[in-house]
């Protein structure tokens, strides 16, 4: 294979002075420009061996499975291929893999799906032969940035100044790794991005009189990201064969072949490079803008300043998920029951066999709106010549984002469901912003506006001599609402038909997909997960407080001690379960609460169960509502006609953080700074965890004897030899971050989430494990590239909620007691951080040495040399810490990151001024 290339340019130049237009205007001391340009570029290569279909293949010929010589070292013989139609049980090898020759018994049709045809004809042709790595991918990943900045200044009185500026920044890439194949159709999640930011601003200062000035200012953000299915645009399903209401028609469809490991580093001559680019396409262009105006007035010890600013800000999102549908691959679905090695999945895709596929369909461009005043007010006071205070209070209205169209839904608990399988029986309903459904939200934005962020600020400075300082303040403050926080709630505007694997049977063949469900936002989306909006949400608050000494050494040297500290409060949370069964329900054991309801009232030996346990069952399954027909556990749920509720906007959570700081500073003279910092920090949260012992140590050393060295009576002999170097040095010590231990298990993953009333996307299943007792580190030295840091007989796994050996007919025999009988076992008993117990300290060293040597009155030689890890330390990751990642858990290993914790790195560098 040939070395990759990589090619990086940077480069730019700039303009600036007083605007000149001959015999119309000279702007010298009145009008002034500047100018500036910088352009990067970066060409990344890539050169890999992948595995492409064969010629044979593209033609439906797999004959070459039967004799190709990878293959039957890997399989130890010949892959046969069956015929996907028929039921795998009986299913027998299609002669000489030959599927373009081969008919269906029963129905004398060829197997060949025109669709999974058509896909397959568009991946690049092998360059090489066999069917093992045989297709050499030379691409790259292109970066194009270019950045333009332009600024005016007019000074149109001696009290009067007026500014703009705008900056405008285009980056052009190809984003996910290398393209992999030629565009238009490259790999799986790859995508064309480009990302351009405009900024503009317009400042007027006048200066009212001496002592009173005023500042407006006006801005503009613009963050305009387009990410691009490069597929967009050529060969669309529709075209390649597929129904018109099967996807979105929009883009070429995503092929997968799951299951067979790396593309590039897989043994498995399955491991197929995908086809399709990403799944989404989307413009998120982000305006904002703000204008604001703040008064200074000096008047005799106070030094006022008040104002106020405004924030407006629009986020339009054009966002096509899944244009083209997601389509998955296996040789399940070409292979027999009886054949475990059977089938391929060039084979499944040929004749369309999907394994598992999802099409998701949106029919809304929602625009976001959101709104922000804020009002302030500050006094510093000379109250002594040794004594300022400061007092201010700012105050600002962070009000809801609103959809401009009001297309925005949210569940309500509150409101009747008025949907006919519930009849107005439940409480719990989606409500519109916009009424849609005949429920009208309470508040547009779903949530109160909150004016409840009064922020009063106090400090002061008191020098308790000419070298000595004190200093100290507390105030509110209040966090932003993010971007993430305003882009959810648009359940009805979009769908997602997801078909699964049903064994080796497979659900839906490509050119007789299905028909995707058609969007309704009018619907109440009965046994569906809903969105919650807190109408209490509140922006987060923080109590921030600190104490300072300082005080001036000897030797220009500045030391500084403090405390800081910090409350906050109303912070964004995820902790309540609207919808999650009773901890006590959870004693019903999986069998039981797994079974339908009709099914478990027709048993008395459960019913009776469930009463002794004090979680009866409901009457009839027209008890829970008129149309209920799922399981005990969704029956049990407070809003049974729902499955996840999941929290978008909460503000319960609490963080406690305290730290004392330790600094000393040199100021740059003589050629020489220094910098020392000590922190020992602990945080605490809904989510515990500390830091203690970071210590960075900066320091810029320079050639104290340089200015002699600079003496003009031997430049050449001593300047260029001996002058001019300056050493920089960056070091950071850092104590162990705290041990993290979870179980991934399967006490409560995936269905088991959903039963328990969970949202698997936002509590992906892993809980803690028990401990036993036993030490939990090993107390090894770090060694090698890895290491057993934590010791595997401190924790156990605790029981899993769906015993095998337990069924329905267990239920109420003492063996089903005892196991369920206390929910809290199958949780853990470990903390969620293990505070006193840590994970290796950090240490990084960086040392640059450069040198400036003036060769002429315009040319001066730049020498820069940069070490990175000069003491080739071995740094290590943070150990696995899931307990069923079987002999790894627990070990730490060598980190591999660029420059960070690389080992040794030097670089060398030189250039050219003039």
């Amino acid at each position: 294979m040939p070395r990759n290339v990589d090619q990086e340019n940077d480069f730019g130049f700039n303009l600036g002075g007083p605007v000149w237009i001959p015999k119309l205007y000279k702007g010298t001391n009145r009008t002034f420009f500047f100018f500036n340009y910088e352009g990067y570029k970066f060409k990344q290569g890539e050169n890999v061996l992948l595995t492409v279909p064969t010629d044979k293949m593209r033609t439906g010929d797999f004959s070459e499975l039967l004799t190709d010589p990878y293959v039957l070292q890997f399989f130890g013989g010949p892959v046969a291929i069956y015929d996907p139609t028929i039921d795998p049980a009986s299913r027998t090898p299609i002669p000489g893999n030959r599927l373009d020759l081969y008919t269906n018994p029963n129905t004398g049709l060829s197997v060949i799906d025109p669709v999974g045809q058509a896909i397959l004809s568009h991946f690049p042709t092998p360059t090489g032969s066999g069917v093992y790595h045989n297709y050499r991918s030379s691409t790259f990943a292109p970066t194009d940035m270019n950045n333009y900045v332009g600024k005016l200044d007019q000074v149109i009185t001696d009290k009067q100044h007026l500014s703009g500026s705008y900056s405008y920044r285009i980056n052009d890439r190809i984003v996910g790794g290398f393209p992999r194949f030629p565009l238009p159709f490259i790999a799986q999640d790859r995508w064309h991005q480009i990302f351009k930011s405009h900024y503009a601003r317009a400042q007027y200062d006048y200066a009212i009189s001496s002592n009173f000035l005023n500042h407006l200012n006006l801005g503009w953000n613009r963050a305009d990201v387009a990410n691009m299915n490069t597929g967009i645009g050529h060969i669309p399903s529709v075209e390649l064969g597929m129904p018109a209401d099967a996807t979105q028609n929009a883009a070429f469809p995503r092929a997968g072949f799951p299951g067979y490991g790396s593309e590039v580093t897989s043994l498995d001559p399955r491991a197929y490079q995908n086809i399709g680019s990403t799944f989404f396409s989307d413009h998120l262009p982000d305006n904002s803008v703000t204008l604001a105006d703040s008064v200074s007035w000096v008047r005799g010890r106070h030094t006022l300043k008040f104002g106020a600013d405004v924030k407006w800000q629009q986020l339009n999102v054009t966002q096509l998920i899944d244009p083209g549908g997601t389509f998955n691959f296996r040789n399940d679905q070409t292979t027999a029951d009886a054949d475990p090695n059977g089938g391929w999945p060039i084979a499944s895709l040929i004749t369309g066999a999907t394994e598992f596929s999802f099409v998701n369909i949106h029919s809304v461009k929602p625009a976001w709106r959101y709104f922000v005043p804020s009002f302030y007010a500050n006094d510093d006071i000379k109250v002594t010549p040794r004594l300022t205070l400061n007092l201010g209070v700012r105050y600002e209205i962070p009000y809801p984002r609103v959809e401009a169209q009001d297309r925005f839904r949210g569940f309500d608990p509150t409101v009747s469901n008025p949907d006919p399988l519930v009849a107005g029986t439940r409480l719990g309903a989606l409500v519109g912003a916009g009424g849609q459904g005949g429920l009208k939200a309470r508040y547009r934005g779903l949530v109160k506006p909150d004016y409840s962020n009064v922020g009063p600020r106090f400090g002061f400075a008191y020098s308790l001599d000419r070298s000595s300082v004190i200093r100290g303040g507390v105030g509110l403050y209040y966090a932003p609402l993010l971007s993430s926080d305003i882009v959810s709630g648009l359940l009805g505007y979009n769908t997602t038909r997801l078909l699964t694997p049903n064994g080796r049977q497979s659900t839906a063949f490509l050119a007789t997909y299905p028909a995707a469900p058609v969007p309704d936002p009018n619907g109440q989306f009965i046994g569906s997960d809903v969105d919650y909006f807190d109408p209490n949400f509140k922006t987060g608050r923080t109590l921030q407080y600190s104490l300072d000494y300082q005080h001036e050494l000897p030797g220009k040297l500045a030391f500084d001690i403090g405390y800081i500290g910090s409350h906050g409060t109303r912070l964004r949370s995820n902790f309540k379960r609207l919808n999650a069964i009773p901890l006590n329900a959870l004693k019903l054991g999986f069998p039981l609460l797994n079974e339908s309801l009709a099914s478990a009232l027709a048993d008395p030996n459960a019913v009776s169960y469930a009463a002794s346990v004090a979680t009866p069952l409901p009457g009839s399954t027209a008890a829970v509502f008129p149309g209920f027909n799922g399981s005990v556990a969704q029956a049990l749920r407070p809003f049974p006609q729902y499955g996840a509720i999941n929290q978008q906007l909460e503000s319960q959570g609490i963080s406690l953080y305290n730290a004392l700081q330790v600094k000393v500073d040199r100021r740059f003279a003589q050629g020489f700074e220094f910098g020392f910092s000590y922190t020992w920090s602990k945080l605490i949260t809904n989510a515990s965890e500390d830091l203690l012992g970071r210590s960075p140590i900066q320091s810029v050393v320079q050639n104290p004897y340089d200015i002699a060295s600079l003496k003009p009576v031997s430049p050449n002999n001593v300047d260029k030899i001996v002058g001019g170097w300056q050493i920089n040095g960056i070091q950071r010590y850092q104590s162990g971050l705290p041990v993290v231990v979870q179980d991934s298990g399967g006490q409560f993953t995936g269905e088991l989430l959903n039963l328990a009333g969970f949202n698997s996307s936002l509590f992906t299943g892993s809980i803690r494990p028990n401990l036993t007792g036993q030490p939990i580190l090993t107390g090894l030295d770090p060694s090698g590239t890895t290491f057993q840091l934590l010791n595997p007989a401190a924790f156990s796994l605790p029981p899993t909620f769906n015993n095998p050996a337990l069924g329905t007919a267990d239920i109420g025999t003492a063996a089903y007691q005892q196991y369920y009988g206390n929910p809290l076992t199958f949780f853990g008993t470990a903390p969620p951080v293990i505070s006193n117990v840590r994970v290796l300290p950090f240490a990084s060293e960086s040392v640059s040495l450069m040198k400036k040597t003036t060769l002429t009155e315009r040319f001066t030689l730049e020498f820069r040399s940069e070490i990175f890890n000069p003491l080739n330390r071995h740094r290590y990751f943070a150990p696995n810490n899931d307990i069923n990642n079987g002999p790894s858990f627990g070990q730490s290993s060598v980190v591999d990151q660029p420059f960070i914790y690389d080992p040794r790195v030097i670089q060398l560098g030189l250039k050219l001024i003039y």
